[in-house]
């Protein structure tokens, strides 16, 4: 990993390889080793020191081994020849792979990682190495041994030494592996990629190369993950003086969001093998802060940071413990929040007592109102969500309480009539307290029988809670409880005029009911009172035909920032709403484990990106028209595990 500007450049270089310097192959007795030896040095081949390095690592047995198994043994002359063709970094990368998979597994994975060693590699040529070494059978490459050495007429190795020699060999590959990226920020989306790959196929073989090749890259990173880390809890203490600093809370998300980039193919695997004792994260100095702005009354300012924070909340997998006081303590400051809001609202009503009557008496209480009797209708319809009984009756209480002091004001009967007529009917439909619903209507009788009025909503239907989204401080709670539904989508606007930017919550990685929550660093089956709205077997249903096909889906490159075309807008989309689907049907641990690396998967590619208008009014159209098809292919998915 190139993060030292003075550090070699490549761990692993077959162009060096001493049988192509002195241009023979493992099948070279000591006499056609010194004979090439002698060529090269007249012909300049190398530079003298390398020759005679070569010599030397040919003529001592033991070291010999090590270039033995680092040639391709496997290979015809022919295959020899287009096999050195095929380092070259002028030659397509696609071009190179698609000649690796016509090799056997030890050179296969000797060509991969001279790849890796000196251009970025791409996750697929990572997982491609990971396999190929996975792949090898000592057995065989001890036969090709014994008969080079035959060839050769020098003893064969034992078997026990060729295990002994093949191990450095191997670790030498995932060490270069990383040696062509320029940072350890490059080499993080291909990391991931390759470890969602490996760990979807339960493969213990792959699993262990996997590991080894992580723990190098836990190594590389160990720096910048802990200047990150750091840096995030400076931001937090600054946060603790000033919490309600935007700016601040801005570079707490950037801090954030660079260092769960770079740490998450370390948290994938933690996803399988559970949490790491030795690998420290943020999270506690983020807990400490929110739970410290609670107390101190801050809740807005604590449910902004969470806000700001929730990718990190989403990655780190976490006790079930842990996970549930999370949510309690969100639920809590998003109720407080929410009863704040109101109290502001119905203050800036009070203090412009002309406005919000002339607002009620124009447009009455409900999904119609206007100005200032909107914002209040917006803010108290929030309060009747809250799950926590009494919170949601202190909201009914304080907009009666409102009532009866608009009551006092001069000329306010129709306003109040038209405020109170408007909470009746959407009490009515929503399960106001039965004893105030009561109250209120005495009240409206005998603000009717005073005004001599007839409310002007009276002959209304019964409004239903206005098609707003959630709130955005509501959602990380919503997250933790593992409620992954159809989440709002928040735009922020970019310099090009023609597209918006969607910044999609990160789906939930061990969410409440869902998945793989690591206890005491394994993982638990979560009983199934945690596996909420968990639909019949779907295996068991009648069968039916296949649901038309879907229009074309191009799954995005893992990062962020990205302008997607239409198709990859309609994956993200479709994707997520497959990811809601596959949840509802979670019943094994085995399964758990394959829905959280496609959510992985999923918020590396599309938790942030640039679309077009048009294009999301267009997959939203679609995403409704093929429901039956996206049931079917996520019924589909969860078969295959």
């Amino acid at each position: 990993m190139a993060v030292d500007p003075t550090r070699t450049p490549s761990h692993f270089d077959l162009l060096t390889q001493p049988f192509r310097l002195l241009r023979i192959d493992p099948a070279a007795s000591k006499r056609a080793v010194s004979e090439a030896f002698q060529l090269a040095q007249e012909a300049h081949t190398a530079s003298p020191g390398e020759i005679q390095a070569a010599h030397d690592a040919l003529s001592d047995l033991n070291t010999r081994l090590f270039h033995e198994l680092t040639y391709p043994l496997s290979c015809s002359p022919t295959e020899t020849t287009a096999f050195y063709l095929a380092l070259d970094n002028d030659v397509p990368l696609d071009d190179a792979l698609s000649f690796a998979q016509s090799l056997a597994p030890l050179d296969r994975a000797n060509l991969l990682a001279h790849l890796a060693s000196h251009r970025p590699a791409p996750g697929e040529l990572l997982t491609d190495l990971i396999s190929a070494q996975a792949a090898i059978d000592v057995n065989e490459v001890y036969a090709n041994l014994k008969a080079a050495r035959q060839s050769a007429e020098l003893p064969p190795p034992s078997l026990a030494n060729v295990h002994d020699v093949l191990g450095p060999v191997l670790e030498l590959h995932l060490a270069a592996a990383l040696d062509g990226y320029e940072t350890v920020w490059d080499a993080a989306p291909a990391m991931l990629d390759c470890a969602i790959q490996i760990l979807s196929a339960k493969d213990t073989h792959r699993w262990t190369r996997l590991d080894v090749l992580l723990d190098n890259y836990q190594s590389a990173i160990d720096g910048p993950r802990r200047d990150a880390g750091g840096f995030i809890e400076r931001v937090c203490a600054l946060l603790r003086e000033h919490p309600k600093d935007v700016a601040l809370q801005e570079r707490l998300r950037e801090s954030v969001h660079l260092w769960t980039s770079l740490c998450r193919p370390l948290l994938a695997r933690q996803l399988t093998s559970g949490p790491d004792v030795d690998f420290d994260t943020p999270l506690g100095a983020i807990r400490e802060l929110i739970a410290f702005l609670a107390q101190a009354g801050e809740s807005k300012a604590a449910l902004a940071i969470s806000d700001a924070s929730s990718v990190i909340f989403a990655a780190v997998p976490t006790t079930m413990d842990q996970l549930s006081a999370d949510a309690r303590l969100l639920s809590r400051l998003a109720e407080t929040a929410q009863l704040e809001e109101l109290s502001t609202a119905i203050e800036s009503a009070q203090a412009n007592l002309p406005d919000i009557i002339a607002a009620l008496e124009s447009s009455g209480f409900g999904e119609r109102s206007v100005g200032p009797a909107r914002a209040l209708w917006n803010a108290f319809v929030q309060t009747t969500k809250i799950a926590e009984p009494a919170s949601r009756e202190l909201g009914w209480k304080r907009m009666h309480q409102f009532t009866l002091s608009l009551s006092n004001a001069p000329q306010a009967g129709k306003a109040v009539i038209a405020l109170i007529s408007g909470l009746i009917v959407y009490g009515e439909a929503n399960a106001a307290p039965p004893a105030l619903l009561k109250e209120m209507r005495n009240s409206l009788k005998f603000m009717q029988s005073f005004v001599g009025a007839v409310p002007p909503q009276s002959s209304r239907k019964p409004a239903a809670p206005p098609a707003k989204p959630v709130p955005r401080r509501r959602r990380l709670a919503e997250v933790l409880l593992g409620r992954i539904r159809r989440m709002g989508l928040l735009r922020k606007k970019s310099a090009r005029p023609t597209l918006r930017r969607r910044l999609l919550r990160p789906l939930a990685l061990g969410a409440g009911g869902l998945v793989a929550i690591m206890l005491g660093g394994a993982a638990i089956n979560l009983s199934a009172h945690w596996l909420r709205g968990i639909s019949s077997d779907f295996t068991s249903s009648a069968a039916t035909a296949d649901p038309p096909p879907l229009a074309r889906q191009t799954k995005p490159p893992v990062g962020t920032g990205q302008r997607l075309e239409l198709d990859a807008v309609r994956y993200c989309h479709f994707q997520k709403e497959r990811l809601r689907l596959i949840k509802q049907w979670i019943k094994t641990p085995e399964q758990a484990r394959h829905l959280n690396l496609l959510v992985v998967d999923y918020n590396s590619r599309c938790s942030d990106f640039f679309y077009r208008d048009d294009d999301l009014r267009q997959v939203q159209t679609e995403l409704e028209a093929n429901a039956p098809r996206l049931e079917f292919e996520a019924k589909q998915l969860i078969a295959g595990w």
